[in-house]
């Protein structure tokens, strides 16, 4: 029972585990899916950026190129075809487009692939050329990813886009101006070649690096404009530290539940109470069959059936179960349970004849009760060919005028009673009359004390004598050398039982001991006479 406590306790202390671990994997799992749908937020945010910066670029850019081919088309920006140089009238009108913008930082104005003037310098004293573009993107604007301009005595790294006579540059820091926190991440440009806009560097190029890293990293593209987004642990775990700490006292606390309430129901379900009511609808209990010899001829003359239980969990001796079988209220099923398994196999034994005695042991809550009264109309017993004796422990009910009663009316049906380990319980010898008994069963611990000559066992041979007086028969248990059975046969006793005749066995062992049995006929002619009483 302590290996089956301890295998529980195991048991409960893994399941608690396992759910302490299946609550932080469900957090995980419900963490990562928010970060995962926060780390799409900020791509979409992002990208949302790029495409508000672009359309400002590409509406600047197209209404000033306009404007430069048709002179009428604004009358408030008069730029010619013509003009060779950067007029007063061109400044006004980018810096008035400037004023509007609100992500481009300048404005540039080219005459034959030459920049003569921006809305921040003004006019240059000799035209600028730019190199050629890093890409171009489907629209046809022409992009340089890092182009240093200096303002203000101070160098940018700018993203600059141009498209005909006009150009506009960009300060990376636009496109950052979206809440990323906390979030790592990277604006890049995907087209033959990646390049990168604005952000941390190198986060598109991990994605190609492992599968993991796409577990980490999100990338969301739009009109060939690409946003990486990478969670920062760090500070995760640090803006969500009361959470996570909250979380893990949860499911401590869910794990220690799960193994308290694990263990209880464990402890319950393997308790002997429990295994027993299920022993007693899952045929758990079986018989085994000690031999009843007689004493003078050693010929086997009966069998008591010995209820045993073993189930998945291990053995369960009947000093273990029988008390809860009390307990439990469980006496007459259990009984009932053990007479139909009983002689169901007895009935199978060849050479179990009429003068055979099968004992079965009832309780004495039963004999009270008169559940005992459904014994008489088995039709296993009226059918079998032994004799079926009832063993009665010794006990206070048996007192009762009803007990007697209901004993009386099974002796008068054939049945006979038998008082099993006299000389341990309550009753006596005249007690004994009333109940009207057929055997004496000594208890073992009279046939113990034999050899040392001890009091108690030279109190055998006035049981003997008083016994025959009143016309009961007498078997000894626990009989267990040569010399006890010599003894108790000069004493008178004329049945034993015990360890020296046989273990409890089973049906086919006990088949194999009567068939080698001593047949002796006039012993069976006067134990068939003695029975008939």
């Amino acid at each position: 029972m302590q290996r089956i406590r301890r295998r529980d306790r195991y048991t409960a202390l893994l399941l608690g585990l396992v759910a302490c671990a299946l609550l932080g994997l469900i957090f995980s799992s419900i963490w990562a899916a928010d970060v995962r749908r926060q780390q799409a937020v900020v791509a979409s945010n992002l990208l949302q950026r790029v495409n508000d910066v672009v359309d400002e670029v590409h509406l600047v850019v197209a209404k000033l190129n306009t404007f430069s081919k048709d002179p009428n088309s604004h009358p408030e920006n008069p730029i010619t075809h013509a003009e060779k140089t950067c007029t007063e009238e061109v400044l006004l009108a980018m810096r008035r487009v400037l004023f509007h913008a609100e992500y481009i930082k300048d404005i540039g104005f080219f005459i034959d692939k030459g920049l003569v003037c921006t809305t921040g310098v003004g006019q240059l004293d000799t035209p600028v050329y730019e190199p050629s573009p890093d890409f171009i993107d489907s629209q046809g604007y022409e992009y340089w990813h890092a182009r240093e301009l200096i303002f203000f005595d101070k160098k940018y790294a700018a993203i600059i886009l141009r498209r005909d006579r006009f150009n506009a540059v960009v300060d990376p820091v636009e496109l950052s101006r979206v809440e990323t926190a906390p979030f790592h991440w990277q604006v890049v440009y995907a087209g033959t070649e990646v390049y990168h806009l604005a952000g941390q560097k190198g986060l598109y190029q991990q994605l190609n690096q492992s599968a993991s890293t796409e577990q980490v990293l999100l990338k969301q593209c739009e009109q060939g404009f690409c946003a990486v987004v990478m969670a920062d642990k760090t500070e995760m775990v640090y803006q969500h530290s009361m959470l996570i700490i909250l979380f893990a006292c949860l499911s401590l606390f869910v794990g220690i539940f799960v193994f308290l309430l694990t263990f209880r129901y464990l402890r319950i379900r393997h308790s002997i109470k429990s295994r027993l009511r299920r022993g007693l609808a899952g045929g758990n209990f079986y018989c085994l069959y000690q031999p009843v010899v007689e004493l003078s001829s050693g010929r086997t003359v009966g069998c008591e059936v010995l209820a045993r239980f073993k189930d998945k969990y291990g053995e369960l001796y009947p000093v273990e179960f029988i008390p809860v079988i009390r307990k439990l209220g469980l006496t007459w099923p259990f009984t009932d349970y053990i007479l139909s398994r009983g002689l169901a196999e007895i009935s199978r034994i060849q050479g179990a004849s009429e003068g055979f005695k099968v004992n079965f042991n009832i309780f004495p809550a039963d004999v009270i009760n008169n559940a005992i009264a459904a014994i008489a109309e088995r039709e296993d017993i009226a059918d079998c060919l032994f004799q079926v004796v009832l063993e009665i422990t010794e006990d206070e009910y048996l007192e009762a005028r009803s007990a007697q009663k209901h004993l009386a009316a099974l002796s008068e049906k054939g049945l006979i009673i038998a008082i099993d380990d006299f000389g341990t319980g309550y009753s006596n010898l005249h007690q004994l009359k009333k109940i009207h008994s057929h055997i004496l069963k000594i208890d073992r611990s009279f046939v113990m004390d034999i050899e040392e000559g001890a009091i108690k066992s030279s109190l055998i041979k006035h049981i003997v004598d008083i016994a025959h007086e009143t016309n009961m028969e007498v078997v000894a248990e626990g009989v267990e050398n040569a010399l006890q059975h010599q003894r108790l046969c000069a004493m008178g006793v004329e049945y034993g039982q015990g360890w020296a005749f046989g273990k409890p066995m089973t049906v086919a062992a006990l088949q194999a001991l009567i068939e080698e049995s001593p047949q002796d006929s006039k012993a069976n002619t006067s134990h068939n006479q003695r029975s008939s009483r």
